[in-house]
């Protein structure tokens, strides 16, 4: 028997087998797609992918200082000022609505994004000028120096509990990036560290010839770090073995920012260079008027950086001509050549401190300024911006809350600063015993140290929090999903119909 349909005449065991099986798979590609749009990320549905986090200095392990992501502030009006009581030269690193800040009180504070308040805090027993980074539950952090040594500390993010300290006989300033299961540090002595991130035990130490003050970037399995022997090394991340160097006149106190294949950073030879991230090769330098302490920031095809007599530059990113140039600054401090604060850059706007005390928003096409906040004091700490609110430091010992969207800055009278709830316990030290000379001269292989992971150690108290986890997911991605979806009910319908013509 035969049966014609819409023109076409079909056999009818052999139409029904096909719309079977067309039916079949059009089940599986509903049953499956949508999981795969979650396991590739097009769908979000874990916070780590869908957050507006800043978990550590200049955002990422790049350190562009950079966010793409465009979340409207939560109602324009989060604002807040939270006192330390000492000078805050660490950058905030914000996480699942917990703001996390060093103070050179030596304690680290987490506070509620929102609100300011006191989640918890951890006393270090010296200044914390290294930033903060928040990766899998465990703020990383470095210790500058209690008159013995410096060291590395990793805390449980929801109590600030120690998991590990980590000591270097030698100040950090450095603030760390950690990734696959390794934290990357610099110290004063000149060390450019590797550590396990769940114990502390050191992997690798590669020796540089002068302070590192460089905080390192992480790419593509390399370590880019900038060190007082005037070199920007490029070390592989798994074994610290040098892939190259390139010589600089002057140290190199700024931090590396990776983008597109291209290594940008700062000397005191008063030059930004922009090197090949491969070889180390120079692609080309802009000579500036006086030291580049800040690290550089990259967006939208431009460097932004501070330097020189307080100025904020734009450059191409490419072939390093100015863009524009602006004051950093207001103040009478402008012009004496000291900008420590590193800029960011959100949906086309740069953020920055300045020496004289403001916070600076500069539109990052043509500088014109957006807005202004004149803190107490000089702001080296550079700004972490989520969920539309800027959170950064000043000499003044506060920690600022600032709404970016419309800058209305609602200021309560300061918070007290409670009594730290978390106090280390002395341990033994688990680097070698020798004293490292202050310049020593780096070997051509990094120095490889066999060590026994540190023990880790229980806090007298902890204090309990919660906290908000928002997650939420892009109207972008929704839309997709949907319009998938809806494009394959509309292809079952009309197999339905089509079988229920032909009396299947």
């Amino acid at each position: 028997m035969v049966k014609s349909l819409n023109g076409l005449v079909v056999n009818n065991r052999m139409n029904r087998k096909g719309i079977i099986v067309a039916f079949a798979v059009l089940v599986f590609l509903f049953l499956t797609i949508p999981t795969s749009l979650f396991s590739m990320g097009i769908v979000r549905g874990d916070a780590s992918a869908t957050s507006d986090d800043w978990p550590m200095f200049l955002h990422d392990l790049q350190h562009t200082g950079a966010s793409i992501y465009t979340y409207a502030p939560f109602d324009g009006a989060i604002s807040w000022q939270f006192s330390t009581g000492d000078k805050v030269r660490s950058s905030a690193a914000v996480v699942n609505g917990v703001v996390y800040d060093g103070s050179n009180n030596g304690c680290v504070y987490a506070l509620n994004a929102t609100t300011g308040t006191v989640i918890w805090v951890y006393d270090s027993g010296s200044q914390v000028e290294s930033s903060p980074a928040v990766v899998d539950g465990v703020v990383y952090f470095g210790v500058l120096w209690d008159g013995h040594n410096g060291y590395v500390v990793a805390l449980n993010a929801t109590d600030g509990s120690l998991i590990w300290r980590f000591f270097t006989n030698s100040g950090v300033e450095s603030s760390p990036a950690v990734v696959n299961g390794l934290v990357y540090i610099g110290t004063y002595y000149g060390s450019v560290y590797a550590l396990n991130a769940t114990n502390g035990a050191q992997v690798w130490v590669f020796q540089t010839g002068g302070f590192v003050f460089s905080s390192p970037a992480v790419c593509n399995g390399v370590v880019y770090i900038g060190s007082g022997d005037s070199n920007v090394y490029a070390l592989n991340a798994t074994s610290g073995g040098k892939l190259w160097s390139f010589r600089t006149a002057g140290a190199v106190y700024s931090s590396p920012a990776i983008a597109d294949g291209i290594v940008y950073v700062g000397s005191h030879d008063r030059n930004i260079y922009a090197l090949n991230a491969s070889d180390g090769s120079q692609i080309w330098s802009y000579a500036t008027g006086g030291y580049v302490d800040a690290s550089p920031a990259v967006a939208n095809g431009k460097v932004y950086i501070n330097f020189g007599v307080g100025n904020l530059y734009a450059l191409n990113a490419t072939e390093g001509s100015v863009v524009w140039v602006a004051a950093a600054g207001f103040g009478p401090h402008n012009s004496n050549g000291y900008v420590y604060s590193s800029p960011t850059v959100v949906n086309n706007v740069v953020y920055v401190g300045t020496y004289d005390g403001f916070i600076l928003a500069r539109d990052a096409t043509d500088a014109s300024v957006m807005w202004t906040y004149r803190t107490g004091d000089f702001v080296f700490a550079s700004p972490a911006i989520s969920h539309g609110i800027l959170y950064i430091g000043s000499f003044d010992g506060k920690i600022y809350a600032i709404s970016i969207a419309t800058n209305k800055t609602i200021i309560p009278q300061p918070v007290s600063t409670p009594t730290p709830t978390s106090t280390p316990t002395p341990m033994p030290t688990n680097t070698s015993t020798a004293t490292p000379t202050p310049a020593p001269t780096p070997p051509s292989t990094p120095s490889i140290t066999n060590q026994t992971s540190p023990p880790q150690i229980a806090n007298d108290q902890q204090a309990e929090i919660s906290k908000t986890h928002a997650i939420s997911s892009q109207n972008g991605d929704m839309i997709i999903l949907c319009a998938l979806v809806t494009v394959l009910l509309t292809a079952l319908a009309s197999l339905l119909q089509l079988l229920k013509k032909i009396g299947c």
